[in-house]
């Protein structure tokens, strides 16, 4: 299986989210990718106050990414074709014991799904 590895950073601090960031540290340097640029000398301080959120691989129903964090309407695929589908809102989470990602406990990957916000920018919606 092949699938694309990266991150989305919330910036606590300053309410902003970070698109393709992520953070590196190890015993010789730290480095911070933002955008596919290095930033060697970043402010270190913005990424102690930074929530990273990584891409699940999936796309919801308009081909949107779907990364840890966003909030989603599940519509329940048991009543399909009927008037009284079932809808939903979940958080995008990682499940340790599964190793799969989840929302609200329920595997949404046979689903359709719509990703309406995130925990960070849309609190109000969950």
């Amino acid at each position: 299986m092949k699938r694309e590895i990266k991150f989305r950073a919330w910036n606590k601090r300053d309410g902003y989210m970070l698109d393709d960031a992520i953070y590196f540290k190890s015993d010789m340097s730290e480095v911070a990718l933002w955008n596919g640029l290095v930033y060697p000398e970043y402010d270190k301080q913005i990424w102690k106050e930074t929530i990273l959120m990584q891409f699940t691989g999936l796309l919801d129903k308009n081909g949107k990414e779907i990364y840890e964090g966003d909030i989603l309407e599940h519509l329940d695929s048991t009543y399909e074709g009927s008037d009284d589908n079932e809808c939903f809102i979940g958080v995008v989470e990682y499940d340790t014991t599964n190793a799969t990602f989840r929302s609200s406990g329920e595997d949404f990957a046979r689903e359709r799904i719509e990703v309406i916000g995130n925990i960070y920018e849309n609190p109000e919606l969950i």
